[in-house]
């Protein structure tokens, strides 16, 4: 798939990279806006039946749920599920796990794949990063 990338790009040079991959890859991808409708329809049920259910049963339910969503939202921050960025940002928008908005999270993300030296430098000084 590399090569033909670098194909379609070097015969038009007004495409980038990312114009070629949104138009090889499939619009929409099935299996992750099913663990999307899992993952919010999972937390819809859980916080429905947790007055019914023991604790025993939600909290493990919970964990795995916020552990997905968590998932999920990584994967939309890099262009997943969907070629559309607003409809991947809609489907992401809902905090289940993160007391932080999805815009600051996915703006925070990308930033550390910008700067990745920064970072690595960092991290073997024993330096957590923060920005206010």
């Amino acid at each position: 798939m590399l090569d033909s990338t670098m194909n379609s790009i070097a015969t038009d040079p007004g495409k980038t990279r990312e114009t070629v991959r949104c138009q090889q890859r499939a619009s929409v991808e099935l299996p992750t806006l099913m663990l999307i409708v899992i993952a919010y329809g999972g937390w819809l049920a859980l916080t429905a039946a947790y007055d019914h259910w023991p604790l025993w049963v939600v909290a493990p339910a919970v964990v795995v749920l916020l552990t997905l969503h968590s998932s999920l939202q990584h994967e939309i921050i890099h262009g997943h599920p969907t070629r559309w960025s607003w409809i991947n940002r809609l489907l992401g928008m809902v905090p289940l796990s993160f007391w932080l908005p999805f815009e600051r999270y996915r703006e925070h993300h990308l930033d550390h794949h910008v700067d990745r030296t920064a970072h690595r430098s960092a991290r073997r000084l024993g330096i957590l990063l923060l920005d206010a």
